[in-house]
C-alpha cells in the first residue's frame, strides 16, 4: 500500500544526469501528495573498458521506503553475482579467463536475472526477521541492463519500462496486476482471493520484493506464493534505430499511457539539443511535471535513457545528486550481500 496523502504537495524535484559510452540518461523524482517518498532508484556502469554494460532501474516502494532502499543499493549486486557464478560454472577452466557479462547468452542473463531476484528476496527475508518482522514495507521494480548486443527490460511489478526504435514501440513491459488471469490464478491456488482489485484485499500489485506478510504459505515455492518476487523480462538486440527507454513508476503510468509518454519525450527531444549539457535530465523533469499536472497523487520517479548518435567516453556532466540515504549503515548488517556499489560490480552513479 502506499503512503498516506499529505495535506501539501511536496513538489520538489530531485534529478541528476548522466552518461556512458552513448548513452545519456535523466533521473527526476518528486514525493507529490504523500507524505513519505517511498521511491528509490539506482544507476551502475561497468567500470572495465573490455565489458560494456549498463543498469538503471526505479524502485515504487510501497507501506515505508525500507524495501525500495534497500533494493536500490543491493539488488544489482546480487544479480551480478549470480552472473558469475553461472559463468564460473560453465568454464572447463575458471580460473583461466575473466568473467565477462557480454559473454552471456540471453537465456542466461534471463535466468541469472530471476535467480537474482529470488535470492535477494530471501536474504531481505533473513534481514527482516532481525527486525522482528516489525517492516512490512515492499517494492516494485522496473530495470533495463543495457549491454553491448542487447536491451533487456525487467519488470516485477505494476512500474512500466518501454524502449523506442525508430518511431514505434519496440518493447513494453507488462503490468502486475491481481486482476490478471495468470496473477489471479497463482493468488487462489495458494489459498488467497482478489478482492477491490487487491491480493487479499490489501495490495495493488501482484509481484514485488518484500510484502513478507504476502509470502507466508508454508511449503510454497517462491513463485507459487499470493505474490512472487519473479520478474518478467523482455529483450531485443541492439540497433542503430534504438532512440530511448522510459522506466517509471504507476505515478506516471497511472496517468500517461505508452504512447502519451512516448510522444512527450520525442516532442521534447526535438526542443533540446540532446548531445548538449543536462537536456535529458529536463526531459525527465518535463515527464514528472506532465503526470503532476494531470492529476497523480502518487510518487512519481523516472529514468530516461537517450541512445545518442556519438560515442563517448564514460563520464558524468552533472554534479547535481539525488536525496543521498543517512541509513545504509543500518542497512549493511546481516545482508550478506557485497555492496552494489563494489567495484567488483561496476561503479554506482
Amino acid at each position: 500500500m502506499s503512503s498516506a496523502l499529505y495535506d501539501r504537495i511536496k513538489s520538489n524535484k530531485y534529478s541528476n544526469c548522466g552518461e556512458y559510452k552513448n548513452l545519456k540518461y535523466g533521473i527526476c523524482e518528486m514525493q507529490g501528495w504523500r507524505n513519505e517518498m517511498e521511491d528509490s532508484n539506482c544507476v551502475f556502469k561497468s567500470d572495465s573498458d573490455l565489458d560494456e554494460w549498463s543498469f538503471y532501474a526505479v524502485f515504487d516502494g510501497h507501506g515505508g521506503s525500507f524495501t525500495s532502499k534497500i533494493s536500490a543499493d543491493y539488488l544489482w549486486g546480487q544479480i551480478y553475482q549470480e552472473m558469475i557464478e553461472s559463468s564460473i560454472r560453465s568454464r572447463s577452466d575458471p580460473k583461466n579467463s575473466l568473467f565477462r557479462l557480454n559473454s552471456l547468452s540471453p537465456e542466461e542473463v534471463i535466468n541469472c536475472v530471476k535467480s537474482g531476484f529470488y535470492s535477494f528476496d530471501r536474504k531481505l527475508f533473513e534481514k527482516i526477521k532481525t527486525l522482528n518482522y516489525e517492516d512490512k514495507s515492499g517494492t516494485t521494480v522496473v530495470a533495463a541492463l543495457i549491454t553491448m548486443s542487447h536491451i533487456y527490460l525487467i519488470n516485477c511489478g505494476d512500474s512500466r519500462g518501454i524502449l523506442v526504435r525508430d518511431n514505434h514501440i519496440e518493447l513494453n513491459t507488462f503490468d502486475h496486476k491481481p486482476t490478471q488471469l495468470k496473477e489471479r490464478q497463482r493468488i487462489q491456488n495458494a489459498g488467497g482471493l482478489v478482492a477491490l482489485n487487491r491480493v487479499n484485499g490489501g495490495l495493488a500489485t501482484s509481484r514485488g520484493l518484500g510484502d513478507f506478510d504476502y509470502k507466508n504459505v508454508p511449503n510454497l515455492e517462491q513463485n507459487k506464493q499470493f505474490v512472487t518476487c519473479e520478474p518478467d523480462i523482455y529483450f531485443a538486440k541492439r540497433s542503430l534505430n534504438d532512440r530511448f527507454v522510459v522506466l517509471a513508476c504507476d505515478g506516471i503510468w497511472d496517468v500517461m499511457d505508452n504512447e502519451s509518454v512516448k510522444s512527450l519525450v520525442e516532442q521534447k527531444l526535438q526542443n533540446f539539443n540532446a548531445n548538449f549539457g543536462n537536456s535529458i535530465e529536463l526531459i525527465t523533469e518535463d515527464l514528472i511535471m506532465k503526470s503532476f499536472e494531470r492529476g497523480s497523487k502518487d510518487n512519481m520517479s523516472a529514468i530516461v535513457i537517450y541512445f545518442s548518435q556519438k560515442s563517448n567516453e564514460s563520464r558524468s556532466i552533472s554534479n547535481k545528486t539525488l536525496r543521498k540515504d543517512s541509513s545504509k549503515s543500518d542497512l549493511n548488517n546481516n545482508m550478506n550481500i557485497r555492496k552494489s556499489s563494489s567495484n567488483v560490480f561496476g561503479k554506482r552513479v
